[in-house]
């Protein structure tokens, strides 16, 4: 009877250690299941931060590549130095000056070449529209005085006063002048740079198609670039009102042209 006791309670004994030695089994299976978890989610949480990250570089380097690319296809007409100077200002974030002055034909164009810039470069371009109603001898005293040269402006579009200089000022006296305009203008912004365009054509100004040719040639000569629009024009064809004022189709011509040279479009 006593032989059965001993053998019965070491029975139960056995028992007990296997039921106990199970549990902690499972036990440790759950904390090696849970801690596993823990980590494949850290390890998730980190490279899905990474991978957003790349994922966010990218789509900045493509949109600026993209305006890059929209940038150089809307300046494409414009001579390299023009081209290369809107970039510099882009890159540093900064606004480009743009001054559009000469005669009082400039009322014939600016405001649509301003608006045309604006639709194309958004505010990119701030644009300066300054005519005035005089000839290169009066103009050239009044360079400091009617210029806002504070402003400080990176490109100039100047209209020649050429139309009006034509049988009143000698052609010399117009180039010393377009000379000392540029030279004016490199003061205020060392790499600003001049555009010279001539007046519209008009025939019944004796010598004034002459004097423009020689205007090209000296400006080319010179390195100073020209905005060629007249190759818009038919040369031969009247585009005056009776007043001598330029028509609607004059103008018209005046502004595409200017508007594909700014923008490409």
């Amino acid at each position: 009877m006593k032989n059965f006791t001993l053998y019965t309670a070491a029975i139960v004994l056995s028992l007990i250690v296997i039921v106990f030695s199970y549990f902690i089994y499972q036990e440790k299976l759950r904390q090696t299941e849970k801690n596993a978890t823990k980590i494949e989610a850290t390890d998730s949480g980190e490279n899905g931060n990474e991978t957003d990250e790349q994922d966010d570089k990218i789509n900045e380097d493509s949109e600026d590549k993209e305006d890059n690319i929209d940038l150089n296809q809307f300046i494409a007409n414009l001579p390299v130095n023009v081209q290369e100077l809107i970039l510099k200002r882009a890159e540093a974030g900064e606004k480009v000056n743009l001054l559009i002055t000469g005669s009082n034909s400039t009322v014939s164009y600016a405001n649509a070449l301003n608006e045309a810039i604006n639709n194309t470069y958004g505010d990119l371009f701030e644009v300066t529209i300054q005519p005035f109603g005089s000839n290169s001898s009066l103009f050239i005293n009044l360079l400091d005085s009617e210029i806002t040269w504070n402003e400080q402006y990176d490109i100039i579009l100047f209209e020649a006063f050429t139309l009006n200089d034509v049988g009143n000022v000698e052609f010399e006296t117009s180039i010393s002048m377009i000379d000392r305009f540029v030279d004016r203008a490199t003061q205020e912004v060392p790499d600003s740079i001049v555009l010279i365009q001539p007046d519209f054509p008009n025939q019944n100004k004796e010598n004034y198609h002459e004097r423009i040719e020689q205007l090209k040639e000296v400006l080319q000569e010179k390195n100073i670039p020209y905005v060629d629009h007249w190759q818009n024009w038919d040369i031969e064809t009247n585009y005056l009102n009776t007043d001598g004022s330029l028509n609607d189709e004059g103008q018209s011509l005046w502004q595409n042209y200017l508007s594909e040279y700014f923008t490409a479009n």
